[in-house]
């Protein structure tokens, strides 16, 4: 894609209903269908996940414990994979929009490439330094050694699911997803069947509890790379793309592809290693706690899986429409987009539990957003200026004590509960230290009243 200028987006002057749904019906007989055929696909490949969770919480806790603390490795990298598809998904959609497939190869071509970089990049860390990897998330010596016989065969898996996942990603693009449910369907059929066999040794094949599970997913890995493969260069009437397609290397769209592809690949990153900084903290409290949060974290999937299906599918209606050339329809689109979000945000989030619960986010967002912007910015305009240390100490007290006072209506983390008294929650705990950290630094403002940086010499205010 040759540089060209932004062109602003025109006005909304579309009546909605309710004042936010478009009325366009063309937006929802394109949505719907591709949302519900990723929320299956994307449910479909959880299920692998449950079903390797249950069957090895069968058969042993240390199984479990330890196929967790790969799992949150195996987590890592899907986010950063599905940064990678999101960038072909996001440029691919807009050529799709003008029906321009030979840049669409080329961008996928691309993507495949990274994809395959990536899932090269964990395969060698976890084939050089497993225990290593592992110990960073537990204590355990024999949660780790667990983990490690089933991180050296799951890794050949990081290699197939890369390359498999950007094609997943690539047909999305051109509106074709059925395919993708196929794939995990298949994947869950053959998983399980295997992991009956593997993991328990029924049938007359080996118990190999642990590493059983790992081949078990390892087989169904392969086939779900052979059927998409196969369907990409043999059944596909949309791009037909050729093996040649896939291998050249051809970087005509690679500085496009990077600028779209890199901050949400980074984001998947930042997001994975915080998943797994969580991990390694429960990890040093007991295999127990690890397991049980396995199970936590397939659950929070499920329920997550809708927001996501959506995400991807109003990536491909809005790179499309913008393709087009339609830009007075991505205002009106973009809005029906968030209130459907909205909508799926609050419903899944009402059935994550039994009970009403407090917009504890909403709260967050008002008091350690809003109200401390506006305080900061007001305690800026006053002059004399504060003196240097004020607006630190100031913001850190703020939002240790919004903090301490939101978790009151939050519910406390699962697997830690309350810690003192029925009321003192992990949140508080760690906000002291930010509360004491800001009143020390205020003091301090106040009794050196050292002048701001950069500002002239002036007496400051008392």
């Amino acid at each position: 894609m040759r540089k060209q200028k932004y062109t602003p987006l025109p006005p909304d002057t579309e009546k909605k209903v309710l004042g936010v749904f478009t009325r366009d019906p063309v937006f929802y007989r394109t949505f719907f269908p591709l949302m519900f055929v990723i929320v299956l696909q994307q449910l479909a490949a959880l299920a692998v996940n449950m079903a390797d969770n249950l069957m090895l919480g069968r058969y042993s806790e240390l199984s479990l414990s330890g196929a967790t603390l790969v799992n949150q490795l195996q987590f890592t990298l899907q986010q950063i994979a599905a940064g990678i598809g999101m960038g072909i998904v996001v440029l691919a959609s807009q050529y799709w929009g003008q029906r321009r497939t030979e840049p669409i190869k080329k961008i996928i071509s691309i993507g495949v490439k990274f994809g395959f970089v990536v899932g090269l990049i964990f395969f060698a860390a976890a084939q050089l330094i497993p225990t290593e990897l592992l110990s960073l998330f537990t204590n355990d010596q024999a949660v780790v050694a667990e983990g490690a016989r089933y991180l050296r065969v799951i890794c050949w898996t990081y290699l197939i699911f890369a390359v498999s996942n950007s094609l997943m990603y690539s047909l999305q693009s051109v509106e074709t997803a059925a395919i993708g449910t196929v794939m995990s369907v298949s994947t869950i059929i053959i998983n399980v069947a295997l992991n009956s066999c593997l993991i328990y040794g029924s049938f007359g094949a080996p118990e190999l509890g642990v590493v059983g599970a790992a081949v078990a997913t390892l087989v169904s890995r392969t086939v779900e790379l052979l059927i998409i493969v196969g369907y990409v260069l043999l059944a596909d009437k949309k791009l037909r793309m050729k093996l040649t397609d896939l291998l050249r290397f051809d970087f005509t769209y690679l500085k496009d592809y990077v600028k779209v592809a890199l901050p949400i690949a980074v984001s998947g990153m930042l997001w994975g290693v915080a998943q797994a900084a969580q991990t390694a903290v429960l990890g040093h409290i007991s295999a127990a706690v690890i397991a049980a949060n396995s199970i936590a974290v397939v659950v929070f999937q499920i329920f997550a899986v809708f927001g996501m299906a959506c995400a991807n599918a109003s990536s491909v209606v809005i790179g499309k429409t913008v393709g087009r050339g339609d830009l007075h329809l991505v205002k009106p689109y973009s809005k029906t987009i968030q209130a459907i979000l909205l909508i799926i945000g609050v419903v899944f989030g009402g059935l994550a539990g039994d009970m009403p619960r407090h917009p504890s986010q909403l709260y967050e967002a008002l008091l350690e957003g809003v109200v401390i912007f506006a305080v900061l910015y007001l305690l800026s305009r006053r002059m004399p200026p504060r003196p240097r240390g004020t607006f630190l100490g100031t913001f850190l007290v703020m939002y240790g004590c919004f903090r301490f006072l939101v978790e009151f209506v939050r519910e406390p983390d699962a697997q830690l509960g309350y810690l003192w008294g029925g009321w003192l929650t992990m949140g508080q705990l760690l906000s002291v230290p930010l509360i004491l950290v800001g009143a020390g630094v205020l003091v301090y403002a106040l009794v050196v009243k050292k002048p701001q940086k950069g500002l002239p010499e002036m007496k400051q205010s008392e």
